[in-house]
């Protein structure tokens, strides 16, 4: 029986940890390519579907984390294909937007570490809103990648999924010369 109860518990943590990172490549843009990925992706559910598309796609669909839990720990990257993306904003549309109920009965990220593939790492809480909103870094940077992990959530009434609607970096804020 011990040995049963063993084999059990370790399928899953094994399991648990097993989850893969998922990736979508948008179409080309104003600013060449980016490509989406994620550290874990809420299985379907019906017609409703959960991956790294969605963060790009539509205020109606959301990329919801796939693992047990808050999801604290999972993660969103965005890498630009064409090499680098100039930017100094993110805007980001927390949780799941697409109504106030899908809004509050799932998890929204609270707090987040952004990680820049230059190595400098920075802090922001997000708000507890449907709406986009930017997050500001101290200066401008040129990356070829930037990443979001989840460290806090604002908790669901209904699940512990936390979902994520959209992210993009603000790249034309210095594509353009206005003077």
């Amino acid at each position: 029986m011990k040995r049963l109860l063993l084999a059990y518990l370790l399928c899953i943590f094994s399991c648990a940890a097993s989850a893969a990172p998922v990736s979508w490549t948008a179409p080309h843009g104003q600013f060449g390519q980016l490509r989406f990925i994620v550290s874990s992706v809420l299985p379907s559910q019906g017609h409703y579907t959960y991956g790294p598309k969605n963060l790009y796609t539509s205020d109606k669909v959301a990329w919801c984390e796939g693992v047990a839990g808050d999801g604290i720990g999972q993660w969103v990257k965005v890498t630009f294909a064409g090499g680098t993306g100039e930017f100094r904003s993110i805007y980001i549309t927390n949780g799941y937007a697409k109504s106030a109920r899908a809004f509050y009965d799932n998890n929204r990220i609270k707090r987040v570490r952004i990680t820049l593939s230059n190595g400098k790492h920075y802090y922001a809480t997000l708000r507890n809103q449907r709406h986009s909103h930017k997050i500001r870094l101290p200066h401008k940077v040129t990356v070829r990648w930037v990443k979001l992990t989840i460290l806090s959530v604002y908790p669901g009434r209904k699940y512990r999924d936390t979902c994520l609607t959209s992210i993009m970096p603000d790249q034309e804020e210095y594509n353009y010369d206005f003077n």
